[in-house]
């Protein structure tokens, strides 16, 4: 079995497309944190992943609902 090496502006592109999408992820974040209405991203348990400051006012505890139910943390 051979292992195939990548050439060296593959290695450079896929360098290239993953610092874009984490500037890409860093702009949409900002942007999101931005919104005046409250936003929230949760995964499929309902837990929540990232939510923005408006979103934060209106928990219960703003400090701790990273990892907690959507619900819970409207109470």
């Amino acid at each position: 079995v051979s292992k195939r090496v990548p050439s060296r502006s593959a290695v450079e592109a896929a360098s290239a497309v993953e610092a874009a999408s984490a500037g890409d992820a860093a702009r949409a974040e900002m942007m999101l944190a931005g919104i005046a209405d409250g936003v929230v991203l949760v995964d499929g348990d309902n837990d929540i992943v990232w939510a923005n400051s408006q979103f934060r006012q209106w928990a219960v505890s703003p400090a701790t609902i990273d990892g907690i139910g959507f619900y819970k943390a409207l109470g």
